[in-house]
C-alpha cells in the first residue's frame, strides 16, 4: 500500500519556463524586407506595425533608384512605437558640365 508520489512532479516543470520569455518585443525589423522598396511602401508597412518613421536623404551612388530605401535603423526586435529611420536615396547629382547655361 505504498505509493510513490515523487515521479510526476520532478519531470514536468523544468522545461516550460525557458520557452516563454515574458519581455519579448512583438515586432522584428529585417533590413532586407525594406531595402530597395520605395520610400512610400516601406513607410506604409512600418507605420502599419505601429512604428514611428523618420526619413533621411542619403547620397545616391549613381546606380540606385531615386526615392528607394538604402538602409533601415534599427533592425532586429523592437517594441511598438519605436522610432525607425529610413535612409532614402536622393536623386543623382549631375556633373557640372551638364548645367544648362554654362557655355563657352
Amino acid at each position: 500500500m505504498l505509493e510513490e508520489p515523487t515521479e510526476e512532479p520532478t519531470e514536468e516543470p523544468t522545461e516550460e519556463p525557458t520557452e516563454e520569455p515574458t519581455e519579448e518585443p512583438g515586432i522584428e525589423i529585417v533590413a532586407e524586407d525594406y531595402v530597395g522598396s520605395t520610400e512610400g511602401d516601406a513607410k506604409e508597412r512600418l507605420e502599419a506595425l505601429g512604428l514611428e518613421v523618420n526619413e533621411e536623404k542619403v547620397e545616391n551612388p549613381g546606380d540606385a533608384v531615386e526615392d528607394t530605401v538604402a538602409a533601415v535603423s534599427p533592425t532586429g526586435p523592437v517594441e511598438e512605437g519605436t522610432e525607425v529611420t529610413l535612409s532614402i536615396y536622393d536623386k543623382v547629382k549631375g556633373k557640372p558640365k551638364d548645367v544648362p547655361g554654362k557655355g563657352e
